[in-house]
Order: structure tokens, then C-alpha cells, then sequence
């Protein structure tokens, strides 16, 4: 089973679990679900924006999986006075490229470089990409790309899945009574 299919299971015994008692809504799981997998609203990704931080495990498997982070010039700045270190001597201890757009750099590492113990340790000051993550990465594949890409192995995400389902079961049943 690829990663794409055991996420889905996950999210699938998750609403399961929930329906167990509601043969009729179990009946339409599946209908909801190659729904729900088809589409996404800006509304909806902006909604997982707004609440993701607090829905956070911190497991930091954004951490590990996530590579290269794009970084702004600012974003280097602020994260070099943080550690008290001069911004140039951090690009280079970081091993940053150029990523193709002014003042914007590839931050390599798999897992990142500031993942300790699992834990950020630049936290207060991480990069745009880690503060809207995975909201903001789903809006950015599905606006410059035209694709869902869903990162199966974010918490986040498996729950943000499994309430679409649930919704769009409710809804669709209230719809029939």
C-alpha cells in the first residue's frame, strides 16, 4: 500500500469509528470520500490556516520530511539575530542556495538543521513556509500547480480530512430526511 492509500485508511478508520452506529452515512463513506479527495476550497484551506497551530501534535515530522524550506533574506535575518549570529555566517552554515527568486534561499536538511529533541529551536522566529504549514503548502500546490498534494504524514491533515467527511456525510444526509 503506497502512502497516499494507507493515509487514506487512517482518515477512513477514523470516520469509521465514528460512524459505526450509522449504517446508513458508512454506506455513503465512500462517495464522500473520492469527493472530498477531488476538491478543496480556498475558504477551507484558509479556515486550516487560521486553526492548524492549535490542531499541532508537535510531532515534527514537517521537520524531517520537509526539504528544501524556502527562506527569505528577512526571514534569515531575524533567525540570525535570534541565535545571536551574524546572517552571513549562518547562510553559509546552513548551506543555503539561491532558490531562483530574489533575496529567497533553499534551506536544505532532511531533518532540518534547527529540529533538537524534537523540537524547533527557532521556533518564535521560524520561516513563513514552517509558520503556515500545511495549510499554506496545500493553497501553494493547489494554486500554482492545479494539484492536491496532500502530505500524508501530518496529523494535521488526517484530521482536517476526516471532519470534510464527517461534514459532507451530514450534510448529505440531512439532505435525505
Amino acid at each position: 500500500m503506497d502512502e497516499l492509500e494507507d493515509f487514506k485508511q487512517r482518515v477512513r478508520n477514523r470516520v469509521g469509528e465514528l460512524l459505526k452506529n450509522s449504517p446508513e452515512a458508512l454506506a455513503r463513506l465512500e462517495e464522500a470520500e473520492r469527493i472530498v479527495y477531488s476538491q478543496i476550497s480556498k475558504a477551507e484551506l484558509e479556515a486550516l490556516i487560521l486553526i492548524q497551530d492549535r490542531l499541532c501534535k508537535r510531532c515534527g515530522e514537517c521537520c524531517r520530511r520537509c526539504s528544501p524550506v524556502m527562506v527569505s533574506r528577512g526571514e534569515l535575518e531575524n533567525i540570525a539575530r535570534f541565535l545571536n549570529v551574524s546572517p552571513e555566517g549562518l547562510r553559509n552554515r546552513l548551506n543555503l542556495e539561491p532558490s531562483g527568486f530574489e533575496d529567497w534561499f533553499n534551506m536544505p536538511g532532511n531533518p532540518c538543521f534547527f529540529l533538537k529533541n524534537n523540537e524547533c529551536l527557532i521556533y518564535p522566529v521560524r520561516p513563513q513556509a514552517c509558520r503556515l504549514f500545511p495549510g499554506g503548502y496545500l493553497r501553494l500546490k493547489a494554486e500554482t500547480e492545479g494539484v492536491l498534494e496532500i502530505p500524508t504524514y501530518c496529523s494535521i491533515i488526517e484530521k482536517f480530512f476526516a471532519e470534510r467527511i464527517l461534514g459532507f456525510l451530514f450534510r448529505s444526509l440531512r439532505k435525505h430526511v
